[in-house]
């Protein structure tokens, strides 16, 4: 049970706000693009849990979770890759069953560049991450 609660969150869904506009699973999304150099850095979740994602120049990418689950944290550090591609951030990671997983966002970057908004397209669900380094 913990372990779906971490898929949930470094999924970027939240199954709750979700289940009205969840009607199929998305397509598989392609993994091309480009780095975006104002996306480079280090970013921290505002609120609904402890994550930490690190966008690299050179298209790596970490996310470091902790999700807690009644009494019990559960930690994950996932790396990864990123591009964006039609306005559109790209991450790809192994998933839990081991095989790639690769996860399409809408993004919005406010005008300084210091706050970070991420949705899955068809969910209503956003996170906001907040630069702490770059």
């Amino acid at each position: 049970m913990a372990t779906l609660g971490l898929i949930l969150v470094l999924g970027g869904c939240n199954p709750a706000e979700d289940e009205e506009t969840a009607e199929k699973p998305a397509p598989p999304v392609s993994f091309d693009g480009k780095i975006e150099p104002k996306l480079v850095g280090v970013w921290e979740l505002k609120s609904g849990g402890k994550s930490t994602m690190r966008l690299n120049g050179d298209g790596t990418s970490q996310i470091l979770s902790v999700v807690k689950m009644f009494k019990d944290e559960q930690k994950a550090d996932i790396p990864g890759i990123w591009l964006v591609k039609d306005s559109r951030l790209v991450m790809q990671r192994k998933g839990p069953d081991g095989k790639e997983l690769t996860l399409d966002y809408d993004y919005t970057l406010d005008p300084a560049g210091q706050s970070l908004q991420l949705s899955i397209p068809g969910r209503k669900s956003k996170q906001t991450y907040q630069r702490v380094g770059k």
